[in-house]
């Protein structure tokens, strides 16, 4: 990607932008995709804390969305429209394309 000043950058797979940048017709609103401080539910924003360098791995210990179960979310049937769902094969190398992330 290149900014106002002609020097590019590289949007690693994990920012918040990336989704976007990559598969626009997914994200035609410009909602941000997976970010490390994405909200668990249940939870105020005052006591969000980054959890990388402890790890847990019972649910109940972090406060944070995982990058799967926000695409497992993502990836839910639901009764309304759901346009990731209907992208055929650009659906598949998007699953690919978290797969490897």
């Amino acid at each position: 990607m290149y900014g106002r000043f002609e020097k590019s950058r590289t949007i690693q797979s994990y920012w918040g932008c990336y989704d976007q940048l990559c598969y626009p017709s997914f994200f035609p609103n410009g909602e941000p995709g997976w970010h490390s401080n994405i909200q668990r539910h249940g939870f105020p924003i005052n006591n969000i804390i980054n959890d990388d360098e402890d790890i847990h791995d019972d649910l109940e210990g972090r406060n944070i969305v995982s990058m799967q179960e926000y695409y497992c979310y993502k990836f839910q049937i639901r009764s309304n429209y759901n346009v990731i769902l209907l992208g055929g094969r650009l659906l598949q190398q998007f699953v690919v394309d978290i797969y490897l992330a």
